[in-house]
């Protein structure tokens, strides 16, 4: 299990500096769906100007099986896991994709392409940011149907104008309850898109206070439509400080949901989440958050949706301290709850938390516990998406 697995965005896999070669070696055990295994994991990376590279051989051994673990390398995706990252800075990058958002995160917000690691996803992003013109796009899986994804955008001045598109090449429609050798549950898949227009004005700027009005119009697959209006508050307190709060307010109408490719997007498309939504009808909502940000040494936020009809809850809270002695990560993701489901009800959760200790020289010694979900057969025979309480005690060493 990678150590920071579902701690989409808060941890980043580092590359090397200017000039500089890296070799590292992660070594340590773990308990993935409730089987012990041996983790090694020998890394490299190296600069050549712009171009970053990062190569590695990601081992889990089944300590009783005696073997290699099985998920980890049957089927030609998994290759992917030997590139920990190719970057041409700042412009293109393949490898994994955490917390991807585009525009004002209303349809695609924190997506993460490898929430189940048993089937690994090696994306590629475009990133462009040419004075007035930006785009930023990506396909979450190179290797087979992706999840394509885009925002194109123009900026004058204050303003802000972009259009998104996003598309999933193999949603599924039906499952059959059956799975091929390598644990891909099977059923009828189709396309099915979300696509919209946002804006932003900037209406103030200054040293102490930035006030940002949005609004996005979107339409889901057979132009189902949502509105979305919103007001970002950012208050930076010196050089020390900056908080952000979100106030926005949304409308839903028929077939319609926001931000369908979130992080927990890849788990929720096998519980038939596109059936689901065929059944809302119309609603008002509303997002709050905020976040908190001290010298980028401490992130903490959280950040809560609903609708008028009180039964498509969404919560999420994140922190992140990387402290140079003792580092600390943590998420929690719900959706698709009541209200008082949100913080007590873990069957659906995405969750992870983890900490870590500088061991001087030697490294770090790094402790996981996390929500993980992968394919597995209940007792009917019938193959479904489950969840498992994993962790994993991990020395990461670092050698130049």
């Amino acid at each position: 299990m990678n150590t920071f697995l579902l701690i989409a965005g808060l941890l980043q896999a580092a590359g090397p500096g200017q000039g500089e070669v890296h070799f590292g070696l992660d070594a340590g055990a773990a308990a993935v769906t409730d089987v012990a295994l041996m983790q090694l994991k020998p890394w490299y990376g190296n600069r050549f100007g712009q171009i970053e590279v990062g190569l590695q051989a990601p081992i889990r051994f089944d300590i009783a099986g005696g073997s290699l673990r099985e998920r980890d390398w049957d089927e030609p995706s998994d290759f992917g896991r030997l590139l920990r990252f190719f970057r041409y800075s700042p412009v293109f990058q393949v490898g994994e994709l955490a917390s991807a958002t585009l525009g004002n995160g209303t349809i695609v917000r924190r997506y993460h392409n490898n929430i189940d690691d048993d089937h690994r996803r090696t994306a590629a992003r475009l990133m462009i940011d040419a004075d007035r013109l930006q785009l930023d796009a990506f396909a979450d899986n190179i290797f087979d149907d992706p999840i394509f994804a885009g925002r194109g955008g123009l900026a004058v001045n204050e303003f802000r104008v972009g259009f998104t598109f996003a598309a999933d090449t193999g949603a599924p429609i039906t499952v059959d309850g059956t799975a091929d050798s390598a644990g891909n549950l099977r059923g009828k898949t189709d396309l099915r898109a979300m696509y919209g227009m946002d804006f932003r004005w900037i209406a103030s700027d200054t040293p102490t206070f930035k006030g940002t009005v949005y609004g996005d119009f979107n339409a889901l697959q057979n132009g189902n439509p949502g509105a979305h209006g919103g007001l970002l508050m950012e208050f930076p307190s010196g050089a020390d400080m900056w908080i952000t709060l979100r106030l926005e307010g949304m409308w839903f109408g028929d077939k319609y949901d926001w931000a369908v490719f979130d992080m927990g997007y890849l788990k929720d498309r096998w519980s038939l989440k596109w059936s689901l939504i065929e059944e809302y009808t119309t609603s008002f909502g509303a997002r709050v958050g905020f976040d908190v940000n001290y010298r980028d040494a401490a992130t903490f936020g959280l950040e809560y949706a609903n609708t008028s009809n009180l039964e498509r809850s969404d919560f999420s809270a994140w922190l992140r301290i990387p402290h140079r002695s003792v580092r600390l990560s943590g998420l929690w993701r719900r959706r698709f709850a009541d209200p008082d489901e949100l913080l007590v009800e873990v069957d659906e959760a995405i969750a992870a938390g983890s900490i870590g200790v500088k061991l001087g020289p030697f490294g770090w010694l790094d402790a996981t516990m996390a929500r993980m979900w992968r394919t597995s057969q209940l007792s009917t025979g019938n193959y479904v998406y489950e969840p498992f309480n994993e962790g994993s005690l991990i020395l990461q060493m670092l050698f130049q």
